[in-house]
């Protein structure tokens, strides 16, 4: 049976490199920190729009040739609704602001994500789940196309809400800094 030995250290008091506190703010100081963290937020938000516009318009041009030079109407309405669900997707990108959830899903805590917004309109309201309507529309036409043996129709049936996806779970990733929260924790501590 093998034996451990425990190894005792000294007490040693803590010296002033050692010291773990936190240094206080002052009003000045916390204003600063507020207003970088909020200039840091804003660009941030503004260069994920950047980044993520492009998908839905560059979506768009695959939609055109067939928009202009259709075999039937149900390749038109394809590509009409597709066309339509990418402009939307755009839109909501661009204009529609990131929001802080007004009521937590779970008592006492800020959920990562959820539905519950106080919507500025019947646009920023309604707009996403229409889109979403018409991602699944699209989606199920995609499907009678690869029922059909037309798997390349299949394929632009579906971009469009696989465009939708990722730009709605980009927004959930710019959720703006709660600056309201951070203003309510200030303390009054008064520089020297």
């Amino acid at each position: 049976m093998a034996s451990t030995t425990r190894l005792r250290k000294t007490f040693a008091y803590p010296t002033e490199e050692e010291d773990s506190e936190p240094d206080d703010l002052d009003e000045t100081e916390q204003e600063d920190v507020i207003t970088t963290l909020r200039s840091k937020d804003t660009s941030s938000s503004q260069f994920y729009k950047q980044a993520f516009l492009p998908l839905p318009l560059v979506a768009a041009i695959v939609y055109l040739p067939s928009l202009l030079t259709s075999r039937s109407r149900a390749d038109f309405l394809l590509a009409v609704l597709s066309i339509s669900s990418l402009a939307s997707t755009a839109y909501v990108l661009w204009y529609f602001p990131p929001r802080i959830p007004t009521q937590p899903l779970v008592r006492g805590k800020t959920p990562v994500y959820a539905l519950h917004y106080q919507a500025d309109g019947p646009i920023e309201e309604y707009l996403p789940w229409l889109n979403g309507v018409m991602s699944a529309l699209l989606a199920m036409m995609a499907g009678v196309d690869y029922r059909r043996g037309r798997p390349e129709d299949m394929w632009r049936g579906l971009l469009p809400g696989m465009i939708f996806a990722i730009v709605m779970f980009a927004r959930t990733q710019m959720r703006p800094l709660d600056v309201a929260g951070l203003e309510r924790l200030r303390y009054g501590y008064k520089g020297a």
